[in-house]
């Protein structure tokens, strides 16, 4: 019996009434809340929903493990961000009532319709209809089933392996064995799979980040001299990488008095729990949780709190971003300023494989005799930039900063600053904000 945890959200939407007047500017992306319209003809025009920091189309379907979820479902002036809408049987059949259909191995399937969502069973055919020994199949694309001998009268489909990739039949992973997606080999970042099943149930599930050829456990860090890297658990099938510079956390004076540090230093790398670690890290500890809002970050050097959007959009739809939060896009004053906002930012996506190297800040160039500013008004007395940068800057009018250094040649560091034009389009934003 499956009894899958329901996550469901609902939204109030306050749509503003039109007074014949322009509401927006054309073509700019809105942020309210968890909700995201396009402006068009001067209206805001519901696009879809953030669900942990990533923008979703509305009505976006994802089929996982026999259910079909839902996500950013608009309904008059309601808006549901994750809802299942019912069943998927391995035959790829979908269906929304209380139903028990047969599928092609033999075995039945019933779809359970609740209250709020849907629940599915899988009963073993009772005879070898359907499964013939050696016969093979592949269901949801991905599991490689085979049959073979439960007992002297009685045949059935076991797992025999899965593919990575849906659809793609080129990397074959046995059931019960691991596989390793590399994406990125400079760094040597990655993921951990397995393949396996539970019961009449089929599994390609995330084990763990890898960092080289160490595996990180959801929610663990791996540390050497110079990084500190988090898998962090975003979700029941969602894992990212966070990796850390020590500074960042570490206090000079804590280095040497706190016992857990010392023990750690002693070998060159070491994987621990992320509440064992937890007295080293700053963002951790509980009074400094207090100097932000939830979901804000504190930089106690220099008291303001900050937090990254991934939000794809030019530079002035990001600044209109932070507004909408009472904030700014972030300015900068200091290298480890720079440092802090490039690791808050930086991270690696286990769902989408893609690297994100930069992030709009509040740095933008007004004329040849003002120069470089920052959107907060604050002194322009910082700027560690790029070789060759700033350039160009009769188009490219607005700043980013780095989150990696350059993997070819070293031209660009963790938390340079470059200018590009400001229309270009970039997946993420630091807004700044004065802490509570």
């Amino acid at each position: 019996m499956v009894s899958p945890t329901f996550f469901f959200s609902f939204i109030l939407l306050c749509l503003p009434l039109t007074s014949g007047k322009e509401l927006c500017k054309n073509g700019e992306k809105i942020f309210m809340e968890n909700l995201i319209y396009d402006c068009v003809e001067g209206n805001k025009v519901y696009y879809g929903c953030m669900i942990n920091g990533v923008e979703i189309k509305q009505n976006t379907t994802k089929d996982e493990n026999n259910l079909r979820r839902h996500f950013c479902y608009k309904h008059l002036n309601d808006v549901k961000t994750d809802i299942i809408i019912g069943c998927v049987t391995d035959d790829n059949i979908f269906i929304n009532e209380t139903k028990t259909v047969r599928q092609s191995d033999g075995s039945n399937f019933t779809c359970t319709k609740h209250g709020r969502g849907f629940t599915f069973t899988k009963e073993a055919p009772s005879n070898n209809s359907g499964c013939h020994l050696g016969k093979t199949k592949v269901i949801s694309d991905r599991f490689l089933l085979e049959c073979q001998n439960k007992n002297r009268t009685h045949n059935i489909y076991k797992l025999v392996a899965c593919y990575p990739n849906r659809g793609n039949y080129g990397i074959r992973v046995e059931a019960k064995n691991t596989y390793d997606e590399i994406v990125n080999k400079y760094k040597g970042f990655g993921f951990r799979y397995q393949c396996h099943a539970k019961g009449n149930q089929y599994f390609y599930d995330l084990v763990g980040c890898l960092v080289g050829k160490e595996l990180v456990k959801p929610d663990d860090i791996f540390v050497n001299e110079t990084v500190a890297v988090f898998c962090l658990q975003e979700g029941p099938d969602k894992l990212r990488l966070k990796p850390f510079i020590h500074n960042k956390f570490v206090g000079k004076t804590n280095c040497t008095n706190d016992d857990s540090f010392k023990s750690f230093k002693a070998s060159k790398k070491s994987v621990v729990k992320r509440t064992s670690f937890s007295s080293l890290f700053k963002t951790a500890n509980a009074e400094t949780l207090k100097k932000c809002s939830e979901t804000w970050t504190y930089n106690d050097q220099t008291g303001f709190c900050y937090k990254t959007f991934n939000s794809t959009s030019n530079w002035d739809a990001a600044k209109k971003r932070c507004e909408v939060e009472n904030s700014t896009l972030t300015s900068v004053h200091n290298l480890q300023e720079a440092q802090f906002i490039a690791n808050l930012s930086y991270s690696l996506d286990a769902e989408t494989w893609f690297w994100k190297p930069q992030s709009w800040i509040g740095l933008h160039y007004t004329d040849k005799n003002v120069g470089w500013k920052w959107v907060d008004n604050t002194p322009f007395n910082y700027g560690k930039w790029s070789v060759n940068e700033p350039d160009d800057m009769g188009r490219q009018r607005c700043g980013y900063i780095r989150l990696t250094a350059s993997s070819t040649v070293m031209v660009a560091d963790i938390g340079d600053f470059q200018n590009t034009n400001c229309d270009e389009i970039l997946s993420k934003c630091v807004c700044k904000k004065a802490s509570l």
